[in-house]
C-alpha cells in the first residue's frame, strides 16, 4: 500500500523517514503588513543610497502611499525609523528641491518616499 501526501489549500507538507511536517502558509493581515514594512525599509534605503547619504546619516522621510501600505508605515513606524535612522516619518510629500524621491510599488500599490539628510545640530 502506498500513501500519497496532498496538503489542503493554505498548507504545505513534507514527509521523510517517518516524520511529517505541515505548515500553515496562509498570510494573516499582520504578516502582510509586516512584509510591507520591510519593503518600505528597502525603498527608503534605496533612496538613501541614490542620494549619496552615509550609512550613519540621520534622515527625515516623507511618503505617499494608499490602502494597506499606508497602514504599514503607521503600524510599523518605530521599526521603519530604527532600521533607516529616520528621525521623522511623515505622510505627505514635500515640494522642496533638496528631498530625494524614489517611486516604486509594494503589493501593486504605488509608493513614493522622499528623504532628506538631517542637518547637524
Amino acid at each position: 500500500m502506498t500513501l500519497s501526501l496532498e496538503p489542503a489549500p493554505g498548507f504545505a507538507a513534507a514527509a521523510d523517514r517517518g516524520v511529517l511536517v505541515v505548515l500553515d502558509t496562509s498570510l494573516s493581515p499582520e504578516l502582510v503588513t509586516e512584509g510591507q514594512a520591510r519593503a518600505v525599509v528597502r525603498l527608503i534605503q534605496n533612496a538613501r543610497k541614490r542620494a549619496g547619504f552615509d550609512v550613519s546619516d540621520r534622515i527625515s522621510v516623507r511618503y505617499s502611499a494608499a490602502n494597506g501600505v499606508a497602514q504599514a508605515f503607521e503600524q510599523h513606524a518605530a521599526y521603519i525609523r530604527r532600521e533607516t535612522l529616520a528621525t521623522h516619518l511623515e505622510p505627505g510629500l514635500a515640494a522642496d528641491q533638496d528631498w530625494h524621491r524614489v517611486e516604486d510599488e509594494i503589493d501593486g500599490v504605488p509608493v513614493v518616499v522622499a528623504v532628506q539628510r538631517e542637518k547637524p545640530v
